[in-house]
């Protein structure tokens, strides 16, 4: 058996009911039922459509020049310090994209992951460049609308025109940074501490600086008394350039888009073998976490090869190739997920756009089957 190392906890197969589902809705009107039957009408290569919104041109020249200079895939100069139970260092990574929210101009959508960890996130958050007397700023927005916040859109900014579309009700602005234009240079920083629960602090301050080949930023946040608790010391920065991260976007041609993140991969699956995923399922539009194996506590078996129409179709599409350590994220279309009908059972309405993330865990053989145990006679 080959096993990625991670905390697995096999549990009930009722979670299988979250992807290898039946992939016919008995309402849905190309599906016809005979008795017990189902006879499916419907081709199996229905294409679903995808979902796309439109992002807006910058609203002025000069607020286009400072999102050209912000908006790209950056690595830290340096191994970064963690703040957790590790105490290691690793490098960090930030990806800004333009997007839109309905109402608001000029809005950038901000992720920041570790190097090792680029299907999981620590910060994600809507930014907008706006006007102020004078100059201009820097707005950090946080969402509201989301029952999980950002979780589902990690990896989007790659794909930025694919998000919910939200508009300005559904945001909070947290933060202001005036910015100074210094001719090559962008510079500044939040005109006073706001408050924060971040790592013990009770208030946080933040600087930036960039200018399109660099990009600096300083967030140290503060206790009760004043004190520093984390963050660089002052005139300290932590520093990044510009680079190209390996995440894979594939747009399909049934309508799935499909992120592969880089990972170690393992090896593959033979016949007569299984395979296992951690997964998450959330539902597009409202951000609700549906299914997930680490709150249900299993990691379903799947038999290889797969058989047809046991699992739904995107998962059929996304898995087909699976490696050990293989790390995806992908959205779903309705008519390749739970069709019409959904799955009410899960919570998923009819009609439901999914996002699914998955990481292939273990490769192994198939346990041996158990003897069955001899029924006593009373005669």
């Amino acid at each position: 058996m080959y096993m990625k190392a991670r905390t697995m906890v096999v549990g009930a197969a009722a979670a299988l009911t979250a992807f290898v589902a039946p992939v016919l809705a008995q309402d849905d009107p190309d599906i016809q039922m005979e008795g017990e039957r189902t006879l499916e009408f419907v081709p199996k290569d229905v294409v679903g459509i995808v979902h796309q919104i439109e992002i807006p041109d910058w609203s002025s020249a000069q607020i286009e020049r400072i999102g050209s200079m912000l908006v790209g895939s950056w690595k830290s100069n340096d191994a970064i310090g963690q703040r957790d139970d590790t105490g290691e260092s690793v490098h960090v990574w930030m990806h800004i994209a333009k997007t839109h929210i309905e109402g608001l101009d000029d809005v950038l959508y901000l992720e920041a992951h570790r190097d090792d960890a680029g299907d999981r996130p620590y910060r994600q958050s809507f930014l907008q460049i706006f006007n102020t007397t004078g100059g201009f700023g820097l707005r950090t927005l946080e969402p509201m609308r989301m029952e999980t916040g950002l979780d589902p859109f990690a990896g989007f900014w790659a794909i930025p025109n694919q998000f919910p579309l939200y508009n300005v009700d559904q945001v909070l602005a947290t933060t202001n940074i005036v910015l100074t234009d210094n001719g090559s240079m962008f510079q500044g920083k939040t005109p006073h501490r706001y408050p924060t629960a971040l790592f013990g602090a009770v208030e946080m301050e933040s600087e930036i600086r960039f200018d399109g080949t660099r990009l600096a930023v300083a967030d140290r946040g503060f206790g009760p008394e004043g004190e520093k608790v984390w963050g660089p010391d002052r005139d300290t920065w932590i520093g990044f350039s510009r680079d190209t991260y390996p995440l894979h976007v594939e747009q399909s041609e049934t309508g799935l888009t499909i992120l592969t993140y880089p990972s170690e991969l393992g090896v593959a699956p033979v016949d007569g073998q299984a395979v296992r995923f951690a997964y998450d399922g959330w539902l597009f539009d409202s951000g609700r976490l549906f299914s997930s194996s680490d709150r249900d506590g299993t990691l379903p078996e799947i038999a290889w090869p797969l058989k047809p129409n046991t699992m739904n179709w995107a998962w059929e599409e996304v898995i087909a190739g699976a490696r050990l350590g293989m790390v995806k994220r992908f959205i779903s279309p309705h008519e390749r997920a739970y069709r019409l009908r959904g799955m009410p059972a899960l919570g998923v309405p009819p009609k439901a756009r999914i996002v699914f993330h998955m990481e292939c865990v273990a490769v192994e053989d198939p346990k041996p089957a158990q003897p069955e145990t001899a029924q006593g006679s009373t005669g």
